[in-house]
C-alpha cells in the first residue's frame, strides 16, 4: 500500500512501488479544524502541499522518518497559528527565514536528519533570534545553516529554555564544535560567558581540539603495561560550575560511562571568587 505520488516524486521509488495499491492522499484536507498533525513513517513520494494548506488550526507539526517526502518549509506560510514544529528524518528544503511568518507564534523548532548532508535547508541562526515565544530550538547535522553563538546577545531568545546544535557543522560553538588552536578558546569562553550563565545549552556542550585539522593536536602515548594505566592528551573541554560561579578546563575523556572529560587541568574561572561572607561561598 502507498498513497498517491506528489508532485516531482522521487523516480527510483515511483517506479518501485508502481503496482502497490493506492490510496488518496488528499482526503486529509477535510479535516480543516485539525490541531495537532503526525506524519510518521508515511509511504509519500514527491511534494504534497494540500498537507499544509488545508489546515488554518493546527498547532503542532510533527513529520518523522518520511524519506520520500519533499517539502518546503515556505508552505508553513499556511499555518500561521503553529507553536511546534518537529522534522526529522524527512527531508527538507528552504530558508529558516521562512519561519518568520510565525514569529509570534512559535514556541518549539526541532529539524533533526540522521544522515548528514540531506537536509537542503539555508540561513543564519540569528534569524530566529527575536521569536517572542520560543522556548526550545533543536538542530542536528543542519549543517547549512550558519551562524555563531558569541552573537547571542542578552536581549536575544528571550524565552530560550533550551538550545541543542548537534552537529550543526557551519555553527561556531554547536554542541560538537571543534577548535583549530588551543590560543583560541579562552576569547571565545570569555565571549560566551554571559550564554554558559544562561545555562540552555552548557549539559550539551562537547567542545574539544580538531583532531583532523589543529597543528597543536598530538597523539596519546601507547600504553604497553596494561596494568597501567595512561591518560590521553587533554584535548576536551570541560565546564564546571561551583553554586553560581561558571569556569572551564581541558581534559580527557575516557568515554566510559560518563559524557563529561575526566583527568581536568586546572580550571579558568570566568566568574569571580565570591566574597567569603557570600551565601554563595562554599
Amino acid at each position: 500500500h502507498k498513497y498517491n505520488d506528489g508532485g516531482g516524486p522521487y523516480e527510483h521509488e515511483a517506479v518501485r512501488t508502481v503496482n502497490y495499491v493506492t490510496h488518496d492522499i488528499g482526503i486529509v484536507s477535510n479535516f480543516t479544524k485539525l490541531i495537532d498533525l503526525t506524519i510518521w513513517a508515511a509511504p509519500l513520494n514527491g511534494r504534497y502541499p494540500i498537507l499544509f494548506n488545508s489546515f488554518p488550526l493546527l498547532e503542532s507539526l510533527k513529520i518523522s522518518n518520511c524519506g520520500c517526502l519533499i517539502w518546503h518549509l515556505d508552505y508553513l506560510v499556511s499555518c500561521p497559528v503553529l507553536k511546534e514544529l518537529y522534522c526529522e528524518g524527512t527531508p527538507m528544503q528552504g530558508n529558516i527565514n521562512c519561519l518568520r511568518v510565525l514569529k509570534d507564534t512559535l514556541e518549539s523548532i526541532s529539524i533533526g536528519e540522521t544522515l548528514v548532508g540531506t537536509h537542503m535547508i539555508e540561513g543564519n541562526l540569528m534569524d530566529l533570534a527575536d521569536f517572542p515565544h520560543l522556548k526550545d530550538l533543536f538542530m542536528f547535522t543542519v549543517d547549512r545553516v550558519k551562524g555563531d553563538i558569541r552573537d547571542i546577545g542578552e536581549n536575544d531568545f528571550p524565552m530560550l529554555e533550551e538550545l541543542d546544535l548537534s552537529c550543526c557543522k557551519a555553527i561556531i560553538g554547536s554542541q560538537h564544535y571543534s577548535f583549530q588552536r588551543i590560543s583560541d578558546v579562552p576569547a571565545f569562553m570569555n565571549d560566551v560567558h554571559r550564554l554558559l550563565k544562561r545555562n540552555i545549552m552548557n549539559d550539551r556542550c562537547q567542545w574539544s581540539l580538531s583532531e583532523d585539522q589543529s597543528p597543536d593536536w598530538y597523539e596519546a602515548e601507547v600504553n604497553n603495561n596494561e596494568d597501567e594505566e595512561i591518560p590521553g592528551p587533554p584535548f576536551d573541554i570541560r565546564l564546571v560550575q561551583a553554586g553560581p560561579r561558571l569556569g572551564w578546563a581541558w581534559g580527557f575523556h575516557t568515554y566510559i560511562g560518563d559524557d563529561s572529560p575526566c583527568d581536568s587541568c586546572e580550571i579558568n574561572w570566568l566568574d569571580p571568587e565570591p566574597d567569603r561572607d557570600s551565601s554563595d561561598y562554599e
